[in-house]
């Protein structure tokens, strides 16, 4: 019995949980407020790693903000390593760098769940289950480490910048 019990209890999975601290980071100054999360979904919720972010902008001023997505960067360790993809975003955009801004209003809450372009994988030209209104790409694991985003705001033509980020770790359970 106790062997069995011993044989049964070795041949546990290993299962890796992934946590972000802190889950929601918020940062300000006078024109807004912005949050970063992360997010372990996809389409149909299995994942059970970060794969993107959520990032939400409160406009605080009277006049329209831009996020500039051609500016903001995902950050690694401390260090820019490219920029975000979205849903509806155009290949084109991201390698000219004419991803038009995002306008967010007097006021007004802006949300959106972004993944950093040196993540992702690109669905194969062929691939006929990527619809012509889907963007052909799915988010990768966003690795263990300091993760955040250098947000690129414009506000009456000039950049305001912020600087957020959460760490993220994952512990092993089982065997």
């Amino acid at each position: 019995m106790i062997l069995l019990l011993l044989l049964l209890t070795g041949c546990a999975p290993i299962t890796k949980i992934w946590t972000s601290n802190p889950v929601i980071q918020t940062s300000g100054n006078q024109y807004y407020e912005a949050q970063v999360e992360t997010l372990k979904r996809d389409q149909k919720g299995e994942y059970n790693f970060f794969v993107l972010f959520r990032l939400t902008v409160k406009n605080r001023t009277e006049k329209n903000l831009e996020i500039d997505w051609n500016k903001t960067r995902y950050i690694y360790n401390g260090r820019m390593r490219g920029g975000f993809v979205f849903k509806g975003i155009k290949v084109k955009d991201i390698k000219n760098l004419t991803i038009p801004f995002d306008i967010v209003s007097p006021g007004h809450t802006f949300s959106k769940e972004i993944a950093p372009v040196k993540l992702i994988t690109w669905a194969p030209l062929r691939d006929q289950s990527v619809g012509k209104n889907e963007s052909g790409f799915s988010p990768g694991v966003i690795p263990e480490g300091d993760n955040g985003i250098y947000l690129v705001v414009r506000y009456n033509g000039q950049e305001v910048i912020e600087k957020i980020t959460l760490n993220i770790e994952s512990t092993q359970t089982g065997k």
